[in-house]
């Protein structure tokens, strides 16, 4: 009795105040939709920036220091199920060019069967010949396909540490990748023609993509096995504390939802205060009159926290279809409708929005209720 009672203050249509329990739920819902977008904006950029890093730059884990063979090593990996990929490489510090036009770099060489399934883009040239150097240092540089450069590599030595190697290197191909900070650095080049450079002295390394903690089982004391976390920890440790300022940020913004959550629910009592004091007036139970009234507001707030999450989940999975379709309307004058939004949509970023909202709401709901109480009925009805 005490729920049917709940909802028919709440949106009933025989309800005189059934409009104000809707612009509630619609204020509430839109509130909750803004949160999500923010946060799936924002996680969605920190999700893209890894996903390129691991893709390009550190993979899941690189394993150095082989203890053994390393083919071994990689057709182990290359068996187990949780392995996505595994390839030998070889890397090396590497100075291209001459004086002050030379980059300061690595040079990163793979099988020729690698190089062609890796994912990095040849724009032009033949990828098995000479070097491959990114388009952004071709333009910085004012390089040409085909032209010939100095490349210093420090390679291993016999006696010494390191031995300095030079020779002049053709550019074979140009390559893209969308991680700036890698086309700046990273040179390209089949594991054949790097040791006409460096001999038979660089040491060769995987690189893995799969389940972290496969590897580091398969790998064991056979090698050193450094994540795409302990890689980037500085990089890692930045997002994440960017990820906490995101969240304290949205905290603000729920404490402004909250404070206007509370007033509304305080509007929604007022417009019910007759009933609220009838009831008393009638001999109904403090505790129903209580549990009636904060299970009104309750009902409100969910309804607009779910209506919320919904349209977030709707939105967010039709992300690209509807900037393409505003982008259409307006003719292409707005060229930001149709740029590439990193929205990432995950059950529970919504989860942890919609559940502290709606505890709270409880929370703010019984509080205007509980004042009411202490007020003398038969005044207020006078009053009503």
């Amino acid at each position: 009795m005490i729920c049917k009672l709940a909802s028919r203050y709440a949106f009933s249509h025989k309800n005189r105040h059934n409009a104000t329990s809707i612009r509630i739920a619609l204020g509430l819902a839109l509130s909750v939709l803004a949160l999500n977008i923010v946060i799936s904006f924002m996680v969605g950029l920190q999700s893209q920036r890894f996903s390129q890093i691991r893709e390009y730059t550190s993979y899941d884990a690189i394993i150095s220091d082989i203890d053994g063979n390393v083919s071994d090593l990689h057709n182990t990996l290359l068996s187990n199920s949780d392995i996505d990929e595994s390839f030998i490489f070889v890397e090396l510090p590497a100075i291209v060019g001459s004086g002050e036009e030379a980059i300061a770099g690595t040079l990163r060489a793979f099988g020729q069967e690698d190089l062609e399934s890796l994912p990095y883009h040849i724009i032009a040239g033949d990828p098995s010949q000479g070097l491959i150097v990114s388009y952004s240092m071709m333009r910085k540089m004012g390089w040409t396909l085909h032209e010939s450069i100095q490349v210093i590599l420090l390679a291993k030595g016999k006696t010494a540490t390191v031995v300095p190697r030079s020779q002049q290197v053709t550019i074979g191909a140009i390559y893209y990748t969308p991680v700036t900070s890698f086309n700046s650095t990273y040179f390209l080049m089949n594991k054949s023609e790097l040791a006409l450079i460096a001999g038979d002295y660089q040491e060769s390394e995987i690189a893995v993509r799969g389940n972290l903690d496969t590897i580091e089982t398969l790998v064991g004391e056979k090698g050193t096995m450094k994540s795409w976390i302990d890689q980037n920890t500085s990089l890692y440790a930045a997002m994440k504390m960017e990820q906490i300022m995101m969240y304290l940020m949205l905290s603000l913004m729920s404490f402004i939802i909250l404070v206007n959550l509370y007033s509304s629910n305080r509007n929604l009592l007022d417009d019910t205060l007759g009933e609220f004091m009838m009831l008393r007036v009638m001999g109904c139970r403090t505790r129903d009159i209580c549990s009636i009234f904060t299970l009104q507001s309750f009902f409100v707030s969910c309804v607009g926290v779910g209506l919320g999450t919904m349209l977030s989940i709707v939105i967010l999975t039709n992300a690209a279809s509807i900037l393409t379709f505003f982008d259409t309307l307006s003719g292409g004058v707005y060229p930001l409708l149709s740029a590439h939004l990193a929205l990432t949509y995950r059950l529970n970023n919504l989860i942890e929005v919609a559940i502290p909202i709606m505890l709270i709401a409880l929370g703010m709901a019984i509080r205007p209720v509980m004042r009411e109480m202490k007020n003398a009925p038969m005044e207020i009805v006078s009053n009503e």
